[in-house]
Order: structure tokens, then sequence, then C-alpha cells
């Protein structure tokens, strides 16, 4: 029985070796050219591979060098000596196979490195995100995992031709035996640069997300993501969390953080269109679910902070804006502008808004951002009250102006039908309201409040006085 075993054993260590040594004098990059046919085949545009080889570390693997997948042309494949910037250049590609699960139609692969990758990203109006240029198979399809499966189906037709004869449509049976299950132990991409350009945006928007790292495990039904960094705009990101249920329902649940970003470079605006500059710090915890961006983001939930250093309204001076849009009394603006000291007159005609550091907690429902104890503050004025910020960029913000002693006291001399707007300690306050779509918002002052204060205001102010001239002429 020990002679029995022991020769099993020697048989099985000379056929890892015999499978080793193949492994490791094969050369793989003969086969180059037909998976460069394939993968054009596939895609329907030009792919450029420098080499492919196959050795042994202690498992199969695989190397991949200088891939790239260029934009799709106007006919023929073109000269790719001429073309443009590719849409997914890598590096190198790189996966570690474990040989004995394969036996058992188990797929495991011990690690999987992209070096390198820079891809193209691009969203038109129909509001989904591909490679730019490139119409991956079933790319409009709402499930991330039929396409998975379709891409898998074309793949296994065109590998072999008898399967595809064999096939039938139809949906294959979970259990079926030829299922391959796979997991990941590691996926990792180092150096990565991704840059996403979305013309359904007004004005379109563009970012480029550099020194991109991930590290992730994937698994049958489950994947965990330990970590993703990336810079944009000066500062940078970072997120981890996992996915679960991805056969059926997907949900995920992530922890998401970004430290200076330039919001300035963060959020698309027009020339001379207000937007807000300054530097963004945030963290969120939520979950999202779903397989679809629109659904994940109608379904997002959580809670975080924002933290906006330097915060500057650019174009668009607040309280001048308020001003000038308060039709109750005529001619407002044009009197505080001459009346006011020349101090106050400066701060009105300031093109733009400077804010105190901004700290505020955001929950997150129903798909969008909802804060509740805003609280926006300038030498001059502050703002506090609530609002609201959809997927859309949609805000809807009700506020209440609490404008400076001093200014306040300057305001009441220079236009005294403010006086009914002033509050026990002289301050004028009143409510505003901030809507529209960012960068563009529009800052509207309450108007029915308003007129209810001030149109009393000045009927009291007519009626004393018609009461004092009849009482004088009574007394005479």
């Amino acid at each position: 029985m020990k002679r029995l075993l022991l020769f099993i054993g020697v048989v099985f260590i000379l056929a890892a070796a015999a499978v080793a040594v193949f492994i490791a004098t094969f050369n793989a990059d003969l086969y180059r050219p037909l998976l460069v046919n394939k993968l054009q085949e596939a895609l329907g545009v030009p792919v450029k591979l420098e080499r492919i080889s196959l050795g042994w570390r202690g498992g199969i693997a695989l190397s991949l060098k200088k891939l790239a997948v260029y934009p799709e042309p106007k006919g023929i494949y073109a000269d790719l000596s001429r073309r443009a910037e590719p849409s997914v250049q890598i590096e190198e590609i790189s996966l570690l196979v474990r040989p004995l699960p394969l036996l058992k139609k188990r797929l495991e692969i011990a690690s999987v490195a992209l070096i390198q990758p820079r891809v193209h990203l691009s969203r038109g109006a129909g509001g989904a995100f591909q490679v730019e240029g490139v119409n991956l198979p079933g790319i409009s399809r709402p499930n991330g995992l039929e396409m998975t499966e379709a891409v898998a189906s074309q793949s296994a037709s065109a590998a072999s031709p008898s399967a595809s004869a064999a096939s039938q449509p139809g949906p294959a049976p979970s259990n079926s035996p030829t299922a391959v299950s796979l997991s990941i132990d590691r996926v990792q991409v180092e150096q990565g640069t991704v840059r996403v350009s979305d013309s359904s945006l007004k004005p379109p928007g563009e970012w480029i997300l550099e020194q991109v790292a991930l590290e992730a495990v994937v698994k049958p039904d489950r994947i965990d993501l330990r970590n993703f960094s990336a810079e944009i705009g000066g500062g940078k990101i970072t997120v981890s969390g996992k996915a679960e249920g991805l056969k059926s329902q997907p949900r995920v649940e992530f922890n998401a953080a970004a430290d200076g970003l330039a919001l300035q470079k963060f959020l698309p605006a027009s020339e001379g269109e207000p937007h807000l500059s300054g530097e963004l710090s945030a963290s969120f915890q939520g979950t999202v679910q779903g397989s679809t961006p629109d659904a994940m983001l109608s379904s997002l939930s959580g809670n975080g902070k924002v933290r906006i250093a330097h915060p500057v309204l650019v174009n668009l001076n607040i309280l001048r804006e308020v001003f000038s849009r308060i039709s109750i009394v005529p001619g407002l603006e044009e009197v505080l502008q001459s009346r006011l000291p020349e101090s106050y007159r400066d701060k009105l005609n300031s093109r733009d808004t400077v804010f105190e550091p901004i700290d505020l907690p955001v929950t997150a429902a129903q798909g969008a951002l909802q804060f509740q104890n805003l609280r926006l503050a300038t030498d001059t004025f502050v703002l506090t009250g609530a609002g609201r910020l959809g997927m859309d960029r949609a805000l809807s913000s009700r506020m209440q102006l609490k404008i400076g002693p001093e200014l306040s006291a300057a305001i009441l001399r220079s236009a005294k039908e403010f006086q009914a707007l002033a509050g026990p300690d002289g301050r004028i306050e009143f409510p505003v309201m901030a809507e529209g779509i960012l960068p563009r918002v529009t800052v509207l002052p309450d108007v029915s409040y308003l007129a209810s204060h001030l149109i009393v205001h000045r009927a009291e102010d007519l009626l004393g006085g018609l009461l004092e001239k009849m009482l004088e002429k009574s007394s005479k």
C-alpha cells in the first residue's frame, strides 16, 4: 500500500512538473494575431496587442503587454499609427490561475493586475456611460449580469462553432453542468487614469482621475472593494465597501471620502455664470440598490458631512441679488446705492459673495441629498435653513436671511420702509429661496412675506399720519 501511494505521488509530481515545463516553454505569442482578430470582431474597433506570454509561478501565469483599443473607425479598420489616442490602453495585464480547480469546473484566479490602465468614458444625451467610441456587446441592456452573459455567449460561440450550433435560445438553468464558478482572490489596479466626458450636462463636463488604484476580491455573488483611490480636481477621493446579491438584486454598502477637491475644477460652469469655488472635504456612509445607474441613484441612502474651505460664490452677489428683486419698494437698490455709506456700497457692488468656512451635515434619502442645519455666513449677513439637492443637480432651499447689525442700521437710515423687517435686536431679516440647476441658481426673496409686512407697515404709517391730521384739525 505504501509503495502504491508512493508511486501515485511520484506520478503526480512528474505530471505537475511536465505541465510546468510545458507552460514555461510554450510560446503563447504565436496566438496573438488570433486573439487580436477575435477582439476586433467582438468589439468592432481596432485592437493592438504587443505581446502575450505564458509562464508558471505557482499557477498558470498569463501576461498581455501593451493592449490598446481604439475609437470606432469611420469605415474599415484604419492604420493604427494614424489613429487618435486609444479609448482603452493598458501597459500590462497579468493573471495567475490555479490549475487544479479547473478540473472541477471552478475558475479560481489568484490575482489579476492591471498596470497603468488608461480609459476614456463618455456619456451622451441618452444618459448611459460607455467607453468612448466602443460599442460593447449588450452595453445598452439594463442588467450588467445579462451583459456579461451575452459577452460570454458570443465568446463561446466564436471559440467553438459546434457549441454555437448546438445551443438553443432560452435561459440556461442555474445548475447547468457546464457552468463555471469564478472567484478572484485579488484584483489590483495600479497607476490608472480615467477620463470622463459628460455631454449631457449644460455646459458639458470633463474630469480626469489620475493615480487610480484599486484592490478588490471577487466571488460568484459578491465583491469586496478593499480600497479605491484617485486624484481629481487637485484633491483625492477614497472608497471602500462591498456588493452583494449580484445574481439577483445587487446591494452595495460603501464608505466614501474626499479631501481637498477644488470645486471650480470639479463643477463645470460656463464663462460668466455663477459657480461655487473652494476646497471640498467630505465623508459619506451609504447604501444603494439596483443594477442600473438610475436605479442605484434613486435608492441612495445614508449620511455624512461636508466641509468647504475658502468658499466663494463667484459672479453672484447674494445681497444685491435679493435687494434688486424686492419690487415692493420701487427703486430700492438705487436708493441704497445713493444713500448708504461708501463701504457698504462697495459690498453691494462686489461681483462675488465670500463666505466663511462651511460645515454641513447631510443625509441621503429617495435619491437626493438633504440638509437641515444649513448655515452660510459672510461679514454682512447670515443664511440659515434647509434644502434639497437632487442627483439631477436640482437645488431647492428655503432660508432666513439675517443682515448684520451695522448694515441693518445703515439700511434703516436710508430706507425706513425696512423698519417692519427689523427684529428686536435691530437686525433686518426675512425669508429667501434658492432654486435652480447647479451651477445656475437664483436667490429670490419671499415676496408674499415682504408684501404682508411692508404694505401693512406702510398702511400703518399712512393711517397714523391721517389720524394726526384729523386730531390736529379737530383741536383747532
